[in-house]
């Protein structure tokens, strides 16, 4: 099982990157996000279910600490990071790791990055998704 869940969870990111305006987009990146959350909470169950069986009786603590620690501790460290390469070379760059560029869904849907900011989506292209109440009849 956690071999199967930690299998799945990088193709859990794909909508992430293929993602562009749209609720289909919104909808398939929420499944992509409960899809990876299941996988997630698989594989951790599975490996501490591991971990129990393989550590003797007096280190059990110390065990739980550790991966705890090296599980958790690196968190802000990447999130950092990640902050600061989606800023500086983009957000699609950032989720393809080693990838100085993606290319977009749509060329005339985004800006190119300019000297001074990131790729930024070109309202002039874009489409308003949302519905108004007043215009299906309803109160």
């Amino acid at each position: 099982m956690m071999l199967a869940a930690l299998a799945i969870t990088p193709f859990t990111q794909v909508p992430l990157l293929l993602a562009s305006l749209g609720l289909v987009w919104q909808f398939a990146i929420v499944a992509a996000l409960f899809l990876h959350l299941a996988c997630a909470g698989a594989a951790g169950t599975t490996q501490c279910a591991i971990r129990q069986v393989v550590t003797a009786d007096d280190m059990q603590a110390r065990m739980q600490a550790v991966g705890t620690w090296l599980t958790s501790g690196g968190r802000p460290a990447a999130a950092l990071l990640a902050g600061g390469l989606g800023t500086w070379i983009g957000v699609r760059p950032t989720l393809v790791p080693g990838s100085p560029a993606v290319a977009s869904p749509s060329a005339e849907a985004v800006t190119p990055p300019t000297p001074s900011g990131p790729i930024v989506p070109n309202p002039a292209v874009a489409v308003d998704v949302r519905h108004h109440r007043s215009s299906e009849g309803g109160p």
